[in-house]
């Protein structure tokens, strides 16, 4: 849920009704944006065991049908409860930073804002604490004029990205200004008119976003306050393919709206057109080629997967791929500082939450170190979606692929790499074909999946296409397993002897230190094995939805992987959410050993958010049936 959500939920649960104008005014909004929100609301809480009502004269009605399972949808919303007095925090931070961005052109007093915003002084300053918090995390900051107050300073291209985030994007018809509806008119039917001829490839929610800050973009021009490129920043814009169809949306907009759009702009444009990959890959410079930096980007995040967590996707050329062009279009939101938001972030967590924790901290240190960035929730979880996706055929097997191969330097350099890719790849490539540049149809690209060149490739394809050195470094390529054992053993890795049904810790920390004596008595484990584990949850949250606690190592470490798995005492918080079961999980330092890694990460990620099994393992403490539980699932995997 969305802050504006929780607090309308926070509402309903403290009040027997509450109206829409009651609810407008607390959230500093329209009416119609509070229905549009109970509307999302009503949807949702239908599914987990609550109805809201509408009622004449009285307003909105909570009522509960299914006290289980709201009371489960209230756990899964820890730590940021309708209850949190956090949520209210953030919003007024919102409501704080709206007002600043509404008011660009002067000085706001504090005296305004507790008039306007109906809090203390002291509220106030620590509210204003957190906002400049926020602001430096987007190259913002306030300047402070004595006598005068307070406004928000940065750069033109940072002042417009928070504009749309937190006043445009959040709710276009606050306003009902002829002027408004107007601008937003123009705006839509161009984009509609661009999507269209230019064969846009924009989902819901990006062509959403995109309106927003077009819309921003042209207010702002109106105000003369205009983007500034770095003129070789500007001509690098001018070669992208999306260029075109950002010059196409200038001129519509300028023809509809009489106002002058300069080139500057249409480089902004053409930014976030390809921050979204909206062009489709017949028209990305007719052929989608993915550059050496990117695949090498892609090589180094799978590396990392294996280091960490010993699962080789290295192989997996339809992950290869799929990474290297999602990277195409994430690279540009990181040179540019853009956020692509999740729509379903929330059920990625629920339903892929161990993918997601993988792709959380292999992902993260491989863009840390070359962009000095992390990447949000929204972008992992886009990532996590590959991610699964190679787990799921790592255990039943990869759908083959055509690859072409062409290769400018001759039929020897040519039959090398068909022979090495062939040998990587050969549980993934069906069939490889070579031709020389000058000899290569239409026909031979539509026949492949997969492209590979040694030179630039002149004739339009649909296909994607990497380009690779002509000569291999047969040291570098990693040899593939011939096949994926078809009978799993994941119960090896448990023991009843690593089952604690009555652990007292009530911190992450104590407990994990109350479970290492008798893993130590069972596996040998090295000096800083606790350090490891303490390493690994400070890259990001390491706890589920569902009760579930899953710490372990930052990289492979012990002889032999196991899991030792307890049930707490009471709940505690861990990671931010309430925790009873935690599944401590180490992996074999030891490469090349057969163990069923696959099938254990499939068993335990569908384990650990099945909120229903981790209730009956905490309710009976007993080791025989967590057994149950992880054999049922495995038998549905098919293992």
């Amino acid at each position: 849920m969305d802050e504006r959500s929780r607090t309308i939920l926070n509402l309903l649960l403290e009040q027997k009704s509450v109206t829409a104008e009651q609810l407008a005014a607390h959230l500093h909004t329209s009416e119609k944006t509070v229905r549009n929100c109970v509307k999302s609301l009503r949807l949702l809480l239908e599914k987990h065991g609550a109805l809201i009502t509408s009622r004449p004269k009285v307003g909105f009605v909570l009522e509960i049908q299914d006290p289980e399972l709201f009371q489960t949808f209230l756990d899964s919303q820890s730590p940021a409860q309708p209850s949190d007095s956090g949520g209210e925090s953030s919003q007024r931070i919102i409501q704080i930073l709206q007002v600043f961005l509404s008011n660009l052109d002067r000085y706001v007093k504090v005296e305004e804002l507790e008039e306007q915003l109906y809090l203390s002084k002291s509220s106030l300053s620590r509210e204003l604490k957190s906002l400049r918090q926020l602001l430096s995390k987007r190259n913002l900051g306030f300047e402070i004029k004595p006598n005068h107050g307070m406004r928000i300073v940065g750069t033109e291209y940072d002042i417009r990205i928070c504009i749309a985030d937190y006043i445009t994007k959040q709710d276009l018809s606050l306003s009902t200004a002829k002027e408004y509806d107007t601008l937003l008119a123009a705006v839509l039917e161009v984009l509609e008119l661009v999507r269209q001829e230019e064969k846009l490839n924009l989902t819901n929610f990006g062509y959403e976003n995109l309106v927003s800050h077009l819309y921003v973009a042209v207010s702002r021009i109106r105000q003369n306050k205009e983007i500034i490129l770095d003129p070789a920043q500007l001509e690098g814009l001018k070669k992208r393919p999306e260029f075109q169809a950002a010059c196409r949306i200038g001129q519509l907009l300028e023809e509809r709206l009489s106002l002058s759009i300069p080139e500057a702009e249409l480089g902004y444009i053409t930014i976030h057109l390809a921050a979204k990959g909206s062009l489709p890959l017949s028209r990305q410079n007719d052929s989608l080629e993915i550059s050496p930096e990117i695949n090498a980007l892609v090589t180094e995040i799978l590396e990392e997967i294996y280091r960490r967590y010993c699962l080789d996707f290295r192989g997996d050329f339809d992950l290869v791929m799929a990474l290297c062009l999602h990277l195409v279009s994430l690279d540009v939101r990181l040179r540019y500082e853009l956020n692509l938001e999740n729509p379903i972030l929330q059920d990625i967590l629920q339903r892929f939450q161990l993918a997601f924790l993988i792709t959380q901290s292999c992902v993260n240190e491989v863009i840390q170190r070359h962009y000095g960035r992390e990447l949000s929730d929204d972008e992992i979880s886009y990532l996590t979606l590959h991610i699964n996706l190679a787990l799921e055929r790592m255990k039943n097997g990869p759908e083959k692929k055509r690859l072409l191969i062409i290769c400018a330097t001759g039929a020897g350099t040519s039959q090398l790499l068909k022979y090495e890719y062939g040998r990587r790849f050969k549980n993934y490539v069906s069939s490889i074909k070579v031709a020389d540049p000058s000899r290569v149809t239409p026909k031979d690209l539509e026949e492949a999946d997969y492209i590979l060149t040694t030179i630039s490739l002149s004739l339009p394809c649909s296909k994607p296409v990497l380009q690779v050195h002509p000569l291999i470094n047969v040291g570098d390529l990693t040899k593939v397993e011939s096949t994926l054992e078809q009978e799993s053993r994941v119960l090896e890795f448990f023991s009843p002897r690593l089952f604690f049904p009555h652990l007292k810790g009530n911190t992450p920390e104590q407990v994990v230190r109350e479970m290492l004596p008798a893993i130590a008595a069972e596996h040998s484990l090295p000096g800083d094995f606790l350090q490891l584990v303490e390493e690994r949850e400070k890259l990001g949250c390491i706890s589920f939805q569902s009760l579930v606690a899953f710490p372990h190592p930052n990289r492979p470490c012990v002889e032999r992987t196991f899991v030792a798995a307890g049930v707490l005492e009471h709940p505690i918080v861990w990671g931010g959410n309430r925790v009873q079961l935690v599944y401590l999980m180490a992996l074999t330092k030891e490469k090349n050993n057969g163990e069923p890694l696959p099938v254990l990460y499939q068993v335990t990620g569908q384990l650990l958010t099945d909120i229903e099994r981790v209730r009956d393992i905490v309710k009976k403490r007993d080791y025989q049936c967590l057994v149950r539980h992880l054999t049922e699932i495995e038998k549905s995997l098919g293992g």
